[in-house]
């Protein structure tokens, strides 16, 4: 049996249906159960409504406002970085200058950190935080920064970097065998990354310094055969040179 659009409306609402109408009609059946649905639970339909669209408004609230966040946050990132590049790059600057930008731009990164905390640009102002204490040779407060963003952000793009610089900053301290540890730390857990040449190379100097020679050997060797293009396998290769030949005899 067929209804034209209005007749179904009128007879489903008005409980006029037939049992032989609604028989074997999917549609109204479905159209039904609904409708018994939303009569039975009407309060909870209601508030269930109620909720979902007081959810919907939240959501867009919290994007509109971290949108807003990281877009200000980005505009001081981007003057402390522009202070910090200028401290280093701008040759015409005395050393008091120099010192007084290096610090104006540890503060401004200090602003970022604390007024925006929930954004993804608080770990670079981090690094460039420790990365500008490191230049100044203020190695506890460097390495305080990068161990910051290991242990809030493992996961960090730069990781890498900077696990190369908490192992120099341990090198610094005099704490060898923390940058030991440091430096296997990177060439274990993260084999994909530009940096563990890197790492494998300073470790092999670490070794070296240390009069541990076949262990400097094995480092660089390893190097040269997994990173046999890389800058730093050049540099094994002549660290190798080098000790061969200091061990020849006179």
């Amino acid at each position: 049996m067929r209804f034209n659009l209005d007749e179904l409306i009128e007879k489903l609402f008005s409980k006029k249906l037939f049992k032989k109408e609604i028989k074997g009609n999917i549609l109204l059946n479905l159209s039904l159960q609904l409708r018994h649905l939303i009569i039975t639970y009407k309060n909870f339909v209601i508030f269930g409504g109620a909720v979902i669209i007081v959810i919907i408004i939240g959501i867009g609230i919290y994007i509109n406002n971290y949108e807003k966040n990281v877009n200000e946050a980005n505009k001081w990132f981007e003057s402390s970085l522009f202070i910090y590049r200028r401290a280093f790059l701008e040759q015409k600057l005395t050393t008091e200058e120099r010192m007084q930008s290096i610090q104006e731009s540890i503060n401004r990164f200090q602003y970022v950190i604390n007024t925006f905390p929930n954004t993804p640009l608080k770990y670079d102002a981090l690094m460039y935080q420790g990365n500008a204490y490191f230049e100044i040779g203020d190695y506890n407060n460097a390495l305080q920064k990068y161990q910051q963003i290991i242990d809030e952000k493992a996961n960090f793009y730069f990781a890498d970097f900077i696990l190369i610089n908490i192992a120099k900053c341990y090198e610094q301290l005099s704490n060898i065998q923390a940058a030991v540890d440091t430096y296997n730390k990177i060439i274990k857990n993260y084999k994909k990354k530009p940096n563990i040449a890197n790492a494998m190379f300073n470790l092999g100097k670490i070794y070296e310094l240390s009069n541990k020679i076949n262990e400097a050997f094995q480092m660089y060797q390893q190097l040269i055969q997994q990173f046999p293009y890389s800058v730093w396998s050049q540099e094994a290769r002549r660290r190798i040179l080098f000790l061969q030949t200091l061990a020849r005899p006179k």
